[in-house]
């Protein structure tokens, strides 16, 4: 890569996932509800009159299948007072007093100020995951600094510090900015006391001041600030993005280029490779979709799409059909692989998000509290009915049958690991189903062999009274004091013999087993019935 290599437009999107931690334990919960400014409700533009529907909404609702439309657009239908569309389960918020992005990259540079697209956040109904979604935009840059803005901004927190305390893979300061030109909030990465005291403190990371202020008012989790949404980490430290990259001429960009652009490395020497030729001897199979990549032949397009478990990136020419927001590849790429890719990342969060709740349950399990082991029990019961409505509502394995959105959502979603994970967590909940299961047989089990125990020993009794004519006192001609007191005296004598030939059930039951096998003895089985009253060694 050389100096003179520029990227005519460049664009980068940021979709980080966060789990919500709600304070309620309501069940679809309306989150996105909860917020006021500066967010504000984005409408639906599926629902707006015909004559602003444009052919790009057109073109982009048929390239997925009916199921994926239904999920990603609602349903519309039939109403007395005429036509109605059912809500999209995804609700979207969007903030727009962020404008411009300034940020800093190293010492040795000067403030870079990028224009902020959109500011928005992704809400989905009955599942507690947001997305938060920014997207800058930029023209003539050096691709070594697109590359670097790419690798550098979409940092959550420090992956550590280095011996001058400066953080680890960030960049050295980072602005949000109004359009007066005011500072909304920057960013505090320099600041290793206060996250070396988050994680300490409260064993999970701190959130760098600028994400915070993007997110407010929701908090983190393991805030002290009061807020009625909170939420906490899924993966990394590492947002998941988008990169495009629009330049005169694409042959002059080096397969090393593709490498740090596919794996997000940073850039570096245009021809010396950041891992080793083992490693990416696979690169182009495994991490590229070049249907239209074919740089000996004029005629072919340039375009060339590079995935990884970070994100996706497309690199094509700058011609203006190509940079078109509307029919051009930066429109597909800002709607059409931004859904795809927005579907992959659901997918991921909310399964994490599932299994993380799964892993907390079990965790505060303790088998011998029977209060734990019914909350245990309900937590399970919420878990399966959240899993089984994901499933039919939101999880499936194809987004389209048009061959390129097909294949590249099978990439995404093979790089990310989500059919695994899926199996995963419904293997999960089927152990702790199963164990739940077993845990309500072995209660009934205890039960019919206390209710047995009970029946038998009371047996005796029933058929002696009944032989004697059930009155073996004759009560007849007492007063009602004494008729009473004696109907109080044996139904006291009755319910403690019950309770105390339960609390004895089980050592009754092994009597009874030695009595009933004829291969003991009977000094065998007087110890088995001596052995009812003794006390156990512990």
């Amino acid at each position: 890569m050389t100096s003179t290599t520029i990227v005519e437009h460049f664009r980068h999107i940021l979709l980080w996932p966060l789990q919500l931690v709600p304070s309620s334990k309501e069940q679809m919960a309306r989150h996105w509800q909860m917020l006021g400014l500066p967010w504000r409700k984005v409408e639906d533009e599926f629902v707006r009159d015909p004559a602003h529907f444009q052919e790009r909404h057109y073109r982009e609702f048929v390239s997925f299948l009916p199921h994926v439309q239904h999920f990603l657009y609602g349903e519309a239908y039939e109403r007395e007072a005429g036509r109605g569309y059912g809500e999209s389960p995804i609700h979207v918020v969007r903030r727009d007093d962020v404008r411009f992005v300034r940020i800093t990259l190293d010492d040795a540079t000067s403030a870079i100020e990028l224009d902020v697209a959109r500011v928005d956040l992704f809400f989905f109904h009955d599942v507690d995951v947001v997305l938060l979604n920014v997207e800058i935009a930029a023209r003539r840059l050096p691709l070594s600094v697109a590359q670097d803005i790419m690798f550098r901004l979409g940092r959550a927190y420090p992956a550590g510090w280095d011996e001058q305390g400066r953080a680890l893979h960030c960049a050295r300061h980072v602005e949000w900015v109004s359009a007066t030109g005011e500072i909304l909030a920057a960013s505090d990465f320099e600041k290793r006391e206060r996250y070396l005291a988050g994680v300490c403190r409260n064993r999970s990371a701190e959130i760098a001041a600028h994400w915070e202020f993007l997110l407010a008012p929701m908090v983190p989790h393991q805030s002290k600030e009061t807020g009625g949404l909170r939420y906490r980490h899924l993966e990394d430290y590492r947002i998941p993005g988008m990169g495009f990259f629009a330049m005169s001429d694409p042959g002059a960009v080096t397969r090393a280029d593709y490498v740090r652009l596919g794996l997000n490395t940073g850039p570096g020497p245009s021809e010396g490779l950041p891992y080793s030729d083992a490693y990416l001897a696979r690169f182009e199979a495994d991490h590229c979709h070049d249907r239209f990549y074919a740089p000996e032949r004029e005629s072919a397009s340039g375009m060339r799409l590079t995935c990884s478990a970070w994100g996706l990136t497309m690199v094509t020419g700058a011609s203006p059909a190509a940079v078109d927001p509307e029919r051009g590849l930066l429109g597909e790429f800002r709607h059409r692989y931004f859904l795809l890719f927005v579907l992959a990342r659901f997918h991921k969060a909310a399964l994490l998000m599932q299994a993380d709740r799964l892993a907390l349950a079990a965790n505060a399990l303790d088998i011998n509290d029977r209060r734990s082991v019914g909350r245990f029990a309900q937590d399970m019961r919420l878990a399966m009915e959240s899993f089984l409505r994901f499933s039919h509502r939101y999880w499936f394995h194809q987004a389209s049958n048009q061959t390129q959105a097909s294949e590249i959502f099978s990439l995404l979603t093979s790089k990310l690991g989500t059919e695994r994970l899926y199996e995963d967590v419904r293997q999960a909940l089927g152990a702790m189903s199963a164990y739940l299961d077993s845990e309500s047989l072995r209660r009934q089990s205890r039960f019919f062999l206390q209710l047995t125990v009970v029946t038998i020993c009371f047996m005796v009794g029933a058929i002696t009274a009944t032989f004697l004519g059930m009155n073996v006192l004759d009560f007849a001609g007492t007063t009602h004091l004494e008729k009473i007191l004696a109907v109080t005296f044996v139904f006291t004598g009755v319910v403690l013999l019950t309770a105390y030939t339960v609390m004895k059930s089980r050592r009754l039951a092994g009597f009874i087993d030695s009595l009933s096998d004829e291969r003991l003895s009977f000094l065998a089985k007087a110890q088995a019935f001596l052995s009812i009253w003794r006390r156990e060694e512990r």
